[in-house]
């Protein structure tokens, strides 16, 4: 009887983690801008999903120079989004990797990066970044209605009052990263076929 049970309430658990992730990333991030109406609200948004990606992408062998190298997060020409980031990281460590948030600006060296975060207004520069990365497996993450199309792996969007995110599964695949079944779940569209 015990040995039905078990699988049973696991399955019931995973669903209860699934959607408490879900209900932490849907409706505790309420703003009220993404488009230009008031940034200033949608920087800890930001800041805060962008630590949470974190958590839910494995990145290949050989990302890091080494086990406890830290996983850094570039911010693209945005200080304030960095500083923000910087403070809610400040300390964090995923599994063995420190996390490090570097602010930086076009042409910079990012040979070290796993996270890289491409605002709206930098837009014009992706396109050469990720060709700068070539094979590099980093998770980029931009803030454009042409985000995904252009290469980056998750888009910011809004959603009525609210900042919500898409996934491009070729673009995590171009990049060599495999994204959380977690993370898909609570994306409010998943571009390419899930595995």
């Amino acid at each position: 009887m015990l040995g039905k049970l078990a699988p049973s309430l696991i399955l019931l658990l995973q669903k209860l983690r699934t959607g408490v992730l879900a209900v932490l990333l849907a409706v505790s991030f309420p703003t009220h801008a993404i488009d230009g109406i008031d940034d200033g609200a949608a920087v800890p948004v930001k800041a805060a999903y962008l630590f949470r990606f974190s958590q839910y992408v494995d990145w290949p062998t050989g990302s890091f120079s080494a086990e406890t190298a830290p996983l850094t997060i570039a911010v693209l020409d945005d200080e304030r989004l960095a500083a923000e980031l910087a403070r809610i990281t400040q300390g964090r460590v995923l599994n063995t990797h420190p996390i490090v948030v570097r602010a930086v600006k076009g042409g910079d060296n990012l040979s070290a990066v796993q996270m890289l975060f491409v605002g709206a207004q930098d837009m014009q520069h992706l396109k050469p970044v990720l060709d700068g990365l070539g094979s590099q497996a980093v998770l980029t993450i931009t803030d454009s209605p042409a985000g995904l199309d252009a290469g980056s792996v998750i888009n910011f969007l809004p959603v009525g009052q609210h900042i919500r995110f898409e996934i491009s599964l070729d673009a995590a695949e171009r990049s060599g990263l495999k994204l959380s079944s977690r993370l898909l779940a609570v994306a409010q569209h998943v571009r390419g076929k899930v595995p």
